[in-house]
Formats: C-alpha cells, sequence, structure tokens
C-alpha cells in the first residue's frame, strides 16, 4: 500500500514538474494571439498536451498567412497592383534556366508612358497615378496569364515572353501599344496617353534577365529617337528569331 502511494505521489510529481511549463507556454501562446489579435481555435478537451498542440498549430496557421501576406507586400507595386523589380528578377531566373533547358526563346520587352512627366507636372500627380494605373491594366489584359509582367520603375513597365517567336513578341507589343493609345481614363481630359516600347528575343546563353533588359533599353531609346509610340526591336538578337 505504501509503495502504491508513493507511486502516486511520485507520479504527482512528475506531471506537474512536466506540466506546469507546458501550461505556461500554452499561456503564452494565447496572450501573444490576443495581443496580436489572432483568432484562438475552440478547444475540444481539456487536456494540456491537446491544448498546446492547438495552440501551436493554430499560431503556426496564422503566422504562415501573416508570411504569406507580407511577402506578397514586398513583391507587389502598391500603385497598380502589379508586380515589381524584385518579383521580376526572382521569376526571370526561372524563366531563363527552363530556356536554357529546353533551348526555347525569351522575349524581353520593356516600356513606359510618353512624355510622362510634363504629363504629370501639366495635371498633377493624382492625375498621373490614375494614368499608370490604366496602363498597367491594359498591360493585364494583354498578356499570357504566364507572361511575366511589373512595374520597375516610375513610368516603366517590363513584361517576360517564355517561348514566343520574334514576330509573336512584337505583335503582342504592337498589339498593346494600340490598346494603350485607345485607352481613355474617365474624368480627365488629358488627350492620349501613348507608350513606347523596346523589345529583345533570343536564346538566352550564359545571360539573364538584366543583359536582356539591357538590350530592350536600346531598342527602347530608338523607339524614342523616332518619335515614340512604337515597337523597336534589338537588331541582332532579332535576326536569330527571324
Amino acid at each position: 500500500m505504501a509503495s502504491t502511494v508513493l507511486g502516486v505521489a511520485v507520479s504527482f510529481y512528475f506531471s506537474f514538474r512536466v506540466l506546469s511549463p507546458v501550461r505556461g507556454v500554452i499561456k503564452a501562446v494565447e496572450e501573444y494571439r490576443r495581443a496580436r489579435g489572432l483568432k484562438e481555435e475552440p478547444r475540444q478537451r481539456r487536456d494540456e498536451m491537446v491544448e498546446l498542440s492547438s495552440s501551436v498549430e493554430g499560431l503556426l496557421s496564422e503566422v504562415s498567412h501573416m508570411l504569406d501576406h507580407l511577402e506578397h507586400k514586398a513583391n507587389t507595386d502598391p500603385l497598380t497592383g502589379l508586380r515589381n523589380r524584385r518579383w521580376l528578377f526572382e521569376q526571370a531566373a526561372l524563366v531563363f534556366d527552363r530556356a536554357r533547358r529546353e533551348t526555347s526563346s525569351v522575349a524581353v520587352a520593356i516600356f513606359d508612358i510618353d512624355h510622362f512627366k510634363q504629363f504629370n507636372d501639366r495635371y498633377g500627380h493624382q492625375a498621373g497615378d490614375r494614368v499608370l494605373f490604366t496602363v498597367a491594366e491594359m498591360a493585364q489584359m494583354n498578356v499570357r496569364t504566364y507572361d511575366l509582367l511589373a512595374r520597375i520603375g516610375g513610368e516603366e513597365f517590363c513584361i517576360v515572353m517564355p517561348n514566343v517567336t520574334r514576330q509573336q513578341a512584337a505583335h503582342a507589343m504592337e498589339r498593346l501599344r494600340l490598346a494603350i493609345e485607345a485607352a481613355r481614363i474617365d474624368d480627365l481630359d488629358v488627350g492620349r496617353v501613348t507608350a513606347s516600347f523596346g523589345l529583345c528575343v533570343g536564346f538566352p546563353g550564359q545571360e539573364g534577365l538584366k543583359t536582356m533588359l539591357m538590350e530592350a533599353d536600346r531598342a527602347l531609346y530608338s523607339s524614342k529617337a523616332e518619335g515614340r509610340n512604337r515597337v523597336s526591336i534589338c537588331a541582332h538578337r532579332s535576326q536569330a528569331m527571324s
């Protein structure tokens, strides 16, 4: 009998020593979730280990959602809702790797809004923001679901198109150019908004997006020099795609 009582006492002692810190963890998790305004999961049993597991699982789920949200914000342009330069370079690296493995082509287009600074100065930044949003909307409507589209600067945008020919890429950018030209900004008498394009098409070697962006940028300058509102193609790469 004495040994049984002793065994029960020892059991209670070790249970208390084990469960006491567990209760402390549960309390700390619950206080953290309340402080952060996180949803608490309903409890089915008053079992400390079950409560701990449930609390930790719920907390990890909420933290995962928060991290996803933060990652989305870090990769998104807050004005237009498009992805940003950081996201573009990360995703383009995957596109270029696949193109090298499959020996397929990639097109990189860069475009910006013509005379945007003059327009911004004349009509104000709020109107300028609406123009940027409208151009972004036109771009989203005129790219394929698997193309990469991002705003990479003030009035600069970039599109990465995997597995296209020179003619297909040029046609796609011409279609987008016309869509931007035809767009109208609600409640703003701003006249016609146009954009100039530079396009680079080829089979990637060791270079990545940065190199092809530089070549597309040179083609963009050609569009500007030739009167704007046009699509220019990087000459030496495009020959390989004819």
